[in-house]
């Protein structure tokens, strides 16, 4: 039985270790040093925004292991006529360990962390996605727009 709760800093070390598997599979890191410097900075800005709330992270468990995760980042920009409040969520993190894919976590994740924003005072949320997780994002209710896939709200 899988188990969503948001992360606290007991999983920092997981979370890190999760983001950096993320860009493993992406092959973002060209030799060993690299991803160790990556592993290095991950974890001293998870340290800090996920202590002082500016990056919340949700979790999927099973067994009392961490499996998916999804993340949010808040911050505010100049209004504009779409987003009257200007503060907005960018989703990232979005990751699910190889052995738990294709069992609608990343979906069921994604769908927790929009219903957190939509609680806060943000109007809009974004993502980057990867072309294996654009369906996901269409089928929940994100459009593509200049590149980016978004929701909006009022």
């Amino acid at each position: 039985m899988q188990k969503i709760r948001r992360a606290t800093k007991d999983d920092i070390n997981v979370l890190v270790q999760l983001r950096v598997d993320f860009f493993e599979e992406l092959g973002h890191f060209k030799h060993d040093t690299q991803r160790e410097e990556f592993r290095k900075v991950t974890d001293t800005y998870i340290k800090d925004a996920l202590l002082n709330g500016t990056f919340v992270v949700l979790v999927a468990e099973e067994n009392e292991k961490i499996i998916a995760t999804s993340g949010l980042v808040f911050f505010e920009k100049p209004p504009t006529p779409r987003n009257p409040s200007g503060r907005e969520g960018y989703i990232m993190n979005i990751y699910t360990l190889p052995a738990y894919r294709r069992k609608g976590l990343a979906t069921i994740l994604l769908k927790e962390i929009i219903q957190f924003a939509m609680q806060s005072s943000a109007k809009r949320v974004w993502l980057r996605a990867e072309e294996a997780g654009k369906s996901v994002y269409e089928k929940i209710g994100f459009t593509y727009v200049d590149g980016i896939m978004e929701m909006v709200w009022k």
